[in-house]
């Protein structure tokens, strides 16, 4: 493979468009960046979440076929794992406009996916992160999108009752500031 890379990768790869710059592919790179700058934890998420439970990078830009010629794709797939050691798989999307409607979808179908392939799901998180992983708890869902001003989410509720959390982000230079909204009940 190596001594043939060149002439593979030309036969069998595609190298795709590379769109323009967006606010949400910033914090993408931001948050991969950052999480492997800790040895995968996404210490800005979690310093924003100001919980105990750590919140470990497994990918980003993970697509999934749903039926012909349709795939969803998640923007970072994460592991919150409690100081217990229990773990639940984290499905985490980014967006650079508050378009709740298609988020909403989104976050659903793709926590849905992981729920209908929850042991090839715990097998790609083990094979990824090098460690025996089994979900002990129910799939996270969590909406990273820009500050709603200095207050609290307007739509934080609406979302809360879907079992969505919220994280409002605001660009800083080439760096983020994340504050999230209240926890869920």
């Amino acid at each position: 493979l190596a001594r043939d890379f060149d002439a593979l990768y030309t036969t069998h790869c595609v190298t795709p468009p590379h769109g323009r710059p967006t606010p949400e592919k910033r914090l993408q790179s931001w948050l991969t960046a950052d999480a492997y700058r800790h040895e995968r934890r996404m210490m800005a998420f979690d310093s924003a979440v100001g919980e105990s439970t750590k919140t470990i990078f497994v990918g980003d830009e993970l697509a999934l076929p749903v039926g012909e010629k349709r795939r969803i794709v998640c923007d970072v797939l994460a592991l919150r794992v409690k100081p217990n050691g229990e773990c639940a798989p984290a499905v985490i999307e980014l967006k650079a406009a508050r378009e709740m409607t298609r988020l909403v979808e989104q976050v659903q179908s793709y926590a849905a996916c992981i729920d209908g392939l929850r042991s090839e799901f715990e097998r790609l998180y083990s094979t990824i992160l090098g460690r025996d992983i089994a979900f002990d708890g129910p799939i996270e869902r969590w909406i990273v999108w820009p500050q709603a001003g200095r207050a609290a989410d307007p739509r934080e509720d609406a979302l809360a009752e879907q079992g969505i959390r919220l994280v409002g982000y605001c660009e800083e230079g080439t760096s983020f500031a994340l504050r999230a909204g209240r926890t869920l009940p």
